[in-house]
């Protein structure tokens, strides 16, 4: 089975996956890009990337958090929402994880997730919480179930929220307390007359 193949049994919100090497690790192509995309067909190479430094539309990738992170830590790292490059006007997340061998860092092993789609295939669990957040390092909504905030909103206010992180992302999942739901009394908050 080829790795092509392999990228169907990635969960639906992998719209793509890839390599991108660290500037000046391959002879004679200082930036590479090797890119995937998930479509109705099956695997398709993504060609949109310009690695040439001379044209106006060059992907200049060398200082994106999606790699620089990586170089910088050794750790995986989780970057937006962002709209994403390829102009289809989908907020993304691009989750990158290094490429190391004796020490030598080698780029970076890639995935970008549609947060519609992540959305989508959260949408069981969060109807089934209270008010709920999943916000990434930044503090920035990356899905939710309340319309108080959108995607890539900063959540500035957390008092009343349990929080759990997920360090290996850099995010955070808040949920409103049902104590502060109800009141803080522990009750249902309805009051008899």
């Amino acid at each position: 089975m080829t790795s092509l193949q392999r990228l169907e049994a990635f969960p639906a919100f992998v719209t793509g996956t890839g390599i991108v090497a660290e500037v000046g690790v391959i002879a004679d192509h200082p930036y590479w890009i090797q890119w995937w995309l998930k479509t109705e067909s099956g695997p398709v190479e993504d060609n949109h990337h310009v690695m040439d430094p001379e044209r106006e539309d060059f992907y200049d990738y060398q200082d994106m958090a999606f790699i620089a992170h990586p170089r910088e830590t050794r750790a995986p790292c989780a970057c937006g929402p962002y709209v994403d490059y390829g102009g289809v006007d989908d907020y993304i997340l691009t989750v990158g994880s290094p490429i190391v061998s004796g020490g030598t860092f080698y780029g970076v092993s890639c995935a970008d997730i549609r947060v519609a789609d992540l959305e989508s295939w959260l949408a069981p669990w969060l109807a089934s919480v209270p008010e709920s957040y999943l916000i990434n390092a930044e503090n920035r909504v990356i899905v939710s179930n309340s319309l108080s905030h959108g995607i890539g909103d900063v959540m500035t206010q957390r008092d009343g929220y349990r929080e759990v992180d997920f360090p290996a992302l850099g995010w955070r999942l808040l949920t409103r307390a049902t104590d502060a739901l109800q009141g803080g009394s522990g009750t249902s908050g309805a009051r008899g007359r």
